[in-house]
């Protein structure tokens, strides 16, 4: 993402902590890839926030909500709504898209890539469906995961790294056993590689 290209920037580094731009336009894309390449109307609300914060991290979201004022009951009843209204559906969903993603790679395939292949390969698919044939046994279906996130969601967000710089991405420390990626180099600013006339070569 290149900052410079956003009028204005936002200026110091493209915001304020933690929700600098490039980690917004990240989320967004996110939402722009999906509504493209899979069934996008058939997924739960809570599948398509959480896939789109996956992708930047959202501990210092999760970590508010689940000590603050909203805490497990409130995150785990919008879950179980659907509802992204408020900050506690977000923080729902993020946790529970990072529990199927390392839930995957628990039973031996690659995480929450397993399901987003399936569901871009299979364009009609639903989520029941990509859980049921790419989860790789981790739960037979949906409602099997749903039912294993309303009993191990709160002792699995409980475990989270809220104290370190890491936020959770997918690919980082704190999930993936990668480099640490605080808010600031989730994304790295391209430069101008992707120019507007480059895009439109």
């Amino acid at each position: 993402v290149d900052m410079a290209d956003f009028t204005p920037p936002n200026l110091p580094n493209g915001g304020n902590a933690p929700m600098y731009n490039d980690r917004i336009i990240a989320h967004e894309m996110v939402h722009a890839v999906m509504a493209r390449s899979t069934n996008f109307v058939s997924l739960p609300n809570w599948f398509k926030e959480g896939m789109a914060e996956f992708i930047h991290g959202a501990d210092e979201r999760v970590s508010l909500d689940y000590h603050g004022g909203a805490g497990w009951a409130t995150m785990i009843a919008a879950f179980n709504a659907d509802s992204v209204a408020a900050s506690a559906g977000y923080s729902a969903g993020y946790s529970a898209v990072r529990y199927l993603h390392e839930s995957i790679k628990a039973a031996g395939g690659l995480g929450i890539i397993d399901i987003t292949t399936y569901l871009t390969q299979n364009p009609t698919a639903d989520l029941d469906t990509a859980i049921m044939f790419a989860s790789h046994g981790a739960f037979a279906n949906l409602a099997g995961f749903q039912t294993a996130f309303q009993t191990n969601g709160s002792a699995f967000v409980g475990a989270f790294n809220f104290t370190n710089g890491d936020t959770g991405a997918i690919g980082g420390l704190d999930v993936d056993g990668g480099k640490a990626l605080t808010a600031k180099d989730i994304l790295l600013d391209t430069g101008s590689a992707y120019a507007d006339d480059k895009i439109m070569e």
